[in-house]
């Protein structure tokens, strides 16, 4: 299990470090999606570049062991046998449905929004500005 940080409050939710070469190696093929996989009509963003991204062994590869690691940290918060009969969490049984990049400016923004339709969805914040990161991190 990745060390991370949880918040006593509200659903399940948690902080982790990404490897920054995989983060690199996101944005870089992030920056290289073409328009024909736009997502602004599918997505709540208020945001002009939203592109999904093709899935590719590499992705999940480096995302899984987060995924696996907040599953085990939601199941040790809980109860294991709460945990599963709440959210039918299998460990090693899940599947990515989509994941795409924003790239969000100036007075762009996500509105309070739901996603249907899953169990769990994260965020990896790639590039952050420098003023943001100073308020926030």
């Amino acid at each position: 299990m990745i060390d991370h940080k949880f918040f006593y409050w509200g659903p399940y939710t948690a902080s982790f470090k990404i490897d920054k070469k995989f983060c690199t190696r996101l944005l870089k093929e992030g920056k290289s999606l073409s328009v024909s996989q736009d997502k602004r009509g599918l997505l709540a963003g208020q945001i002009e570049h939203e592109r999904e991204f093709i899935l590719k062994p590499w992705i999940k590869e480096g995302i899984a062991p987060f995924v696996e690691s907040y599953l085990e940290g939601y199941r040790r918060f809980y109860n294991t046998d709460i945990a599963n009969r709440i959210t039918g969490f299998v460990k090693k049984n899940w599947r990515f449905e989509t994941i795409w990049i924003n790239f969000q400016k100036e007075n762009e923004f996500n509105p309070l929004h739901v996603h249907t339709g899953c169990s769990i969805s994260f965020v990896i914040y790639l590039k952050v500005p420098p003023i943001i990161k100073k308020l926030l991190f």
